[in-house]
């Protein structure tokens, strides 16, 4: 409902707590974690408040985001950020996102892994599976500027999906055996028919990007390749 003030990734300074409110002091830098649940559906109640049914999020679903003045936050939805700075306060949010898409992946060490997209989501990836150990890490993206921060963040190989035949270059590098796993953080038809070229059989392809349409697979490749 508009009027709405958008950003939904921020952190901000303390300027007034409220009353019962303990753990905060004015001028504490803090990051805020943005989601809205109820609290009262299975989903909440078993820790999983990002699977709600009423799900909406600060900064889109109302409540006022982070390009306002000032905002009113949930004491439990904010964490303090200690000698942190509140730009990077900022990138915890996105972080979160990636480092959940990881978790949620059967990535080991030593393995090869994929990324279609190298916006923050998919530059957060790359700083995830580097803590996570992967082995290989590939970036596609056809941005010049996002290529070389791929670089900056130590990605193994970067790919131009224009100039490349992706699939089989991961193919070529893996000796034809495919990416143990891909992360697709750009939301394409095309981005999700060259994961299911790139991923092995057998493979998990992780599903991070936001959607703004319906997706075109190939559901009998999925299930031939027994792809995750």
């Amino acid at each position: 409902t508009l009027p709405l003030i958008l950003g939904h990734e921020f952190a901000g300074t303390v300027a007034e707590i409220g009353p019962g409110v303990s753990g905060f002091k004015l001028g504490d830098r803090v990051a805020v974690d943005p989601i809205f649940a109820s609290g009262d559906d299975d989903e909440c109640r078993r820790g999983d408040s990002h699977l709600c049914r009423k799900l909406g999020f600060q900064g889109l679903s109302g409540g006022g985001g982070g390009f306002s003045e000032s905002v009113v936050v949930l004491a439990e939805r904010t964490h303090a950020l200690g000698d942190l700075g509140t730009d990077i306060g900022a990138m915890v949010e996105p972080l979160a996102v990636a480092f959940h898409a990881v978790r949620q992946s059967p990535i080991c060490p030593g393995d090869t892994a994929v990324i279609y997209g190298a916006g923050p989501i998919g530059q957060a990836t790359i700083l995830c599976l580097r803590a996570a150990g992967a082995g290989t890490v590939i970036v596609v993206d056809p941005a010049a500027a996002r290529q070389r921060m791929a670089r900056t963040l130590k990605a193994d190989l970067v790919l131009d999906p224009r100039e490349v035949d992706v699939p089989g270059e991961v193919l070529r590098l893996t000796r034809g055996r495919g990416a143990e796993v891909v992360y697709d953080c750009a939301g394409l038809d095309a981005t999700v028919t060259s994961a299911m070229d790139t991923v092995r059989r057998g493979g998990t392809i992780v599903m991070v990007a936001i959607w703004g349409h319906p997706a075109k697979v190939d559901m009998l490749a999925l299930v031939l390749r027994e792809i995750r």
